[in-house]
């Protein structure tokens, strides 16, 4: 949601920037550039929906509504777009030679700059999908990477240890023989907090 709002406020402020220096828009043209966004954005909600439908399919089954879905929102777009626009200024009809509101329908010169913008659209949902899905197989990599490392130690120290225990026992048990009880004593204590601590 964060990046939809982003992303279309930053083209209805690029559209009305647009329109402001080439053009001379008509007044209250400020109301009409967040309500065509907020439609655009609606619309994408659908391509979302459909693309996510086909996320499992095969690379051309998802190639399709990528290529077809992204136009037919743009031309619907333009279309919502054109009635919004001689709703809101309908003095604008003649200067785009439209007579009768069956004419108004045919309205479509912009639907290719449209669906641009969708066809746009859909590139950035693959493209942030894909970065997605590229991060949670790297963290699950080093995750794995993690757990093995951690078994190898595991490993190494079940290896380690029943050397360790036969040294010691065999240098207490010499201790012993030489009548050395207090170190004998000590070495038995530390050996058992070792033990204590490792199991």
């Amino acid at each position: 949601w964060v990046l939809q709002a982003a992303g279309w406020s930053g083209w209805a402020l690029s559209f009305y920037l647009g329109a402001s220096v080439w053009g001379d828009p008509p007044s209250n043209y400020e109301f009409y550039v967040p309500v065509i966004a907020l439609i655009g954005m609606l619309i994408t909600l659908g391509l979302r929906w459909l693309f996510a439908f086909t996320w499992e399919m095969r690379f051309i089954a998802r190639l399709l509504p990528f290529l077809v879905g992204s136009y037919f929102a743009g031309v619907i777009w333009m279309i919502l777009r054109s009635i919004v626009f001689f709703t809101l200024f309908p003095e604008q009809k003649a200067a785009f030679g439209i007579e009768s509101s069956a004419e108004f329908y045919t309205y479509l010169e912009g639907a290719i700059s449209a669906a641009w913008v969708m066809f746009g659209w859909s590139a950035l949902y693959f493209g942030i999908k894909y970065y997605i899905l590229l991060q949670d197989a790297k963290e699950r990599a080093l995750k794995a990477a993690s757990i093995a490392n951690e078994a190898q130690l595991k490993m190494l120290r079940y290896q380690l240890n029943p050397h360790f225990l036969f040294n010691t026992l065999n240098a207490i048990s010499t201790l012993v023989l030489d009548k050395d009880t207090t170190l004998a004593s000590d070495m038995i204590n530390k050996l058992s907090r070792f033990l204590r601590h490792s199991l």
